[in-house]
């Protein structure tokens, strides 16, 4: 499934250390082939990952959304996704993606980089029989923390 979100606003013109100036973004397109997924459950269970990303990343860069911008792509690791429902999301749940960064427009904004987000470093464990677990937290808490942390990766690498 792939998903191309577009949208028009107002840029920021500061300075940042990885870009000269944070950079318009015209686009961020997300794709996670769910279909990969050997596992019936996780491909279940990840099955809002795409749309989730994307509005995740778009929210956190409203002010740098416009024309003629920067194209973000993120391509998650559907083996990854596969083995963190597989082994029952605990402290060792990720998120792995390869995320390029890169406009037409402007040359200068070309990154390319692998990104994962553990959920071990975005919510608190206790120690158990069995290992790490989750403190307190559902599952859904749990997904949105690790969403929350790799669109803020994404954002910072922007700004």
């Amino acid at each position: 499934m792939l998903r191309k979100i577009k949208a028009s606003a107002a840029v920021l013109m500061l300075a940042t250390p990885v870009f000269a100036n944070d950079p318009v973004v015209q686009e961020v397109d997300v794709t996670f082939d769910q279909q990969a997924i050997e596992s019936p459950a996780a491909a279940a269970f990840w099955s809002e990952l795409e749309g989730d990303l994307e509005g995740a990343i778009l929210a956190r860069l409203v002010d740098q959304i416009g024309e003629d911008g920067a194209v973000v792509e993120v391509d998650i690791d559907e083996f990854d996704m596969s083995n963190t429902f597989q082994s029952a999301l605990g402290a060792d749940s990720s998120i792995t993606a390869d995320v390029a960064i890169r406009s037409e427009a402007d040359p200068t904004i070309n990154t390319y980089y692998d990104l994962t987000v553990l959920l071990r470093d975005t919510a608190e464990f206790v120690a158990g029989e069995d290992g790490a677990e989750l403190a307190g937290l559902s599952l859904d808490e749990a997904y949105a923390a690790m969403i929350t942390a790799f669109a803020a990766n994404i954002a910072s690498n922007l700004q």
